[in-house]
């Protein structure tokens, strides 16, 4: 009998042990299977419950590791100062940072130790707004942008960073009167206004928005940008 009751003992000492281990384990966003535990990033691995958009914000920030990744890149400038952009909340919740140079306005991407450029620059202000949101709902975050370029003729548009496939899609639609910035409209959904940047620093530009001119979002299998000319169609 004594055996007995020191085995039951015994067991229920396990299992509350056990039982609190899991709770500390799921504490710190460890995900635990049947055999196995796989530690979960929560601050790379989150996807927006609504559409979260910001502005450049210039540091000094990772910068040196980012151009290692980089590589070989010279734009044609002597001087071409680069900032890491991002805000560090941003960063610190989904894991990129996104990096500018003042003089050439070369837009890229880094995630995870890849680098991916942000639209088109020469002559514009390469990338100047952004979003981050999960429009198709397949749980991975895209990261949207809007860029400027153009010599002679001055255009902009959009684009966005898929994180489920690592692809950057161009929208076809160019904005010819002027620039444009990443907003929410008041039913949440995804906008594109018109704007007017100022700022000391290409990689500190501020914009004065404008009216809407575009909306992005889920229709018929794919992510798309709708002009507002055609919304009110």
């Amino acid at each position: 009998m004594i055996d007995k009751y020191n085995k039951n003992k015994k067991l229920i000492l396990a299992t509350a042990i056990a039982v609190i281990v899991l709770a500390i384990a799921l504490a710190a966003g460890v995900r635990v299977f049947t055999g196995t535990m796989d530690v979960l990033n929560t601050e790379t691995s989150a996807v927006p419950e609504v559409i979260e958009t910001f502005l450049l914000t210039p540091s000094l920030r990772d910068v040196k590791e980012f151009k290692q990744c980089l590589g070989d890149f010279d734009a044609g400038y002597d001087t071409d100062q680069c900032y890491n952009v991002t805000p560090q909340n941003i960063s610190d919740l989904y894991g990129f940072q996104i990096f500018k140079f003042d003089t050439s306005c070369a837009s890229f991407l880094l995630y995870e130790d890849e680098v991916y450029q942000l639209g088109q620059w020469f002559g514009g202000f390469g990338a100047t707004s952004f979003a981050v949101a999960d429009l198709n709902e397949d749980g991975f975050w895209e990261l949207y942008f809007t860029y400027s370029c153009g010599s002679g003729v001055h255009g902009s548009s959009a684009g966005y960073f898929n994180a489920q496939d690592r692809t950057v899609t161009l929208f076809e639609y160019s904005f010819r009167s002027g620039d444009g910035v990443l907003t929410t409209g008041s039913d949440g959904s995804l906008c594109v206004c018109l704007a007017e940047y100022e700022g000391d620093s290409f990689s500190a530009l501020k914009p004065i928005v404008g009216e809407q001119i575009a909306v992005i979002l889920w229709k018929k299998a794919r992510i798309t940008l709708i002009p507002e000319e055609v919304l009110l169609l």
